[in-house]
């Protein structure tokens, strides 16, 4: 059996003029509206890459950190305190060599997260042809949740883009058993596999589908185990890292238990995020905030109707792909929570790829656009609302602010020793001018206790003595006090040391200084 070809078959001389007229304009309307909807992806995603309430932040500091140490480095530091394998950091490397501004760092996120589009295009054309394609593909153009994602220094929006190609080449694979297909997939799911460990949830998910659709095809079952050992057989030597990494989740990580009222927010984010407050629609305010998880039934409804229309398809993939992967990560958390959206994001394959089925089945083109209509409508006063009131913290003023008081030999504390690294990233392109500055971490310096965050405990109260005697005035820098200072130890002991206190309040951040 062949592979699907991504041309639109010849037609037969003999074939009614009015049907090869019609073809025609399919073979290059389908492809010209994907590039017009990838167009208009990469201008969303491009919008506000860079704006002075969203700097760099934290987790972002730290992906461009890393990925300015030497590979090897890099490696050592992420397989000793980090959660996720080392591929993306890696290829973050290979990208900042010529930059790391935050504009060319995140356009690296920008441009995996608007290759998604036309790889979602054509894994609903070779589901259900291209009226699926287009529209899983405005979908994925205009999802807040990927938008959002393709605008961080972070794996996410990658680890999207892998997975709907993971998909895709799986589709091809299982309709032509192609050896060279097979192999796309394997290498994609290496990848995939090596840029996040939670992405491992989608491997079963995979798994059962091929169970089930090549049930009677002992050669499509032979392809795919064969294609997956290799892959097992490679990822091999990253698993006793990643057990060290497990026992460190184990053994205190931030996420709180899920619940309902937690979750239910998360799955509705997966299609549609940030959706405001309230809007104006028809000069009427309509408070979007009394809908809340009530979204949740109609968008399920859309999405068991594309499940039914493709179930002899490809509909239970994507249900396997979007479920699967939640029901694993909801039992893990009865261990440890784990449950996170952004780890998470991946399943937006799945919930897009129904949506869009559900969407497509109904072959009249005025009531596709009926349907479609609300759904983008929300997403886009979702983006607005994202574009306007998404903070980041102020990391940027914090460190100007600092490079213009601060003198010569300070002493600058930071209360979570990671919050260093955002601080730096903008404090070294303060002018040549700013003072250089004597920083430590509280308790200690970044890694000095071999944990990426460790907290600031009674017995570390004397540290703080240390560290200042002497010194007439010290600079103290609080973020994140809620994880690295819960019971709030440091500004209490900072005060009985020095009687004269200046506090300077940034978003997110809460800079002190201390004088005698």
């Amino acid at each position: 059996m062949a592979a699907p070809s991504l041309a639109i078959p010849s037609v037969r001389n003999a074939t009614p003029r009015s049907t090869v007229s019609a073809r025609s304009r399919t073979a290059w309307l389908g492809p010209l509206l994907v590039i017009a909807l990838t167009a208009l992806g990469l201008v969303l995603r491009l919008r506000g890459l860079v704006v002075p309430w969203r700097d760099i932040w934290i987790d972002e500091a730290f992906s461009i950190w890393l990925a300015k140490l030497p590979p090897w480095q890099a490696i050592n530091v992420i397989a000793r305190v980090d959660q996720h394998p080392p591929l993306y950091a890696l290829l973050l490397h290979l990208w900042l060599l010529p930059r790391d501004d935050p504009w060319w760092a995140r356009l690296s996120s920008v441009l995996a997260g608007t290759a998604a589009i036309p790889v979602a295009a054509l894994l609903g054309r070779a589901v259900r042809g291209w009226r699926l394609g287009l529209v899983a593909a405005l979908l994925v153009a205009c999802s807040p949740i990927l938008v959002r994602y393709s605008q961080e220094v972070r794996m996410y929006a990658l680890v999207s883009l892998l997975v709907f190609l993971s998909t895709l080449l799986l589709v091809y694979a299982l309709e032509g058993n192609r050896r060279r297909t097979w192999a796309a997939f394997g290498v994609v799911t290496l990848l995939l596999v090596y840029t996040h460990n939670i992405t491992l949830f989608l491997l079963p998910a995979q798994a059962l589908f091929v169970l089930w659709k090549a049930r009677r095809d002992h050669a499509l079952l032979r392809a795919y185990v064969l294609t997956m050992v290799v892959v097992g057989v490679l990822w091999l030597p990253w698993l006793p890292v990643l057990i060290h990494q497990a026992r460190g989740v184990v053994q205190r990580f931030w996420i709180a238990p899920p619940t309902w009222p937690s979750v239910a927010p998360v799955l509705l984010d997966f299609v549609n995020a940030f959706t405001p407050n309230e809007s104006v629609i028809a000069g009427h305010v309509v408070p979007f905030s009394a809908w809340g998880n009530r979204l949740l039934a109609p968008l399920a409804v859309l999405a068991l109707v594309g499940l039914v229309a493709g179930l002899r398809r490809y509909g239970l993939l994507f249900l396997l792909t979007f479920a699967l992967p939640i029901l694993i990560n909801l039992g893990l958390s009865h261990l440890r929570p784990i449950f996170e959206e952004r780890v998470l994001l991946y399943v937006t394959t799945g919930a897009i790829m129904l949506l869009a089925a559900g969407i497509a089945a109904i072959r009249w083109l005025p009531l596709n656009l009926l349907m479609l209509a609300p759904l983008i409508w929300l997403n886009a006063v979702s983006l607005n609302n994202y574009n306007l009131t998404s903070k980041k913290e102020a990391w940027q003023p914090t460190a100007a602010y600092v490079a213009q008081h601060a003198q010569p030999g300070d002493l600058i504390l930071f209360n979570a020793t990671w919050t260093q690294l955002p601080f730096d990233y903008y404090y070294n392109r303060q002018p040549a001018s700013a003072p250089a500055l004597v920083q430590h971490g509280l308790p200690v310096d970044l890694f000095d206790r071999g944990v990426l965050e460790p907290p600031f405990q009674q017995s570390d109260i004397a540290t703080v003595a240390k560290l200042t005697a002497g010194r007439q005035h010290v600079w103290l820098l609080l973020s994140h006090d809620w994880y690295n200072d819960p019971q709030h130890l440091i500004p209490p002991a900072m005060g009985t040391l020095f009687p004269h206190v200046q506090k300077h309040q940034f978003n997110g951040i809460q800079l002190v200084y201390y004088s005698r």
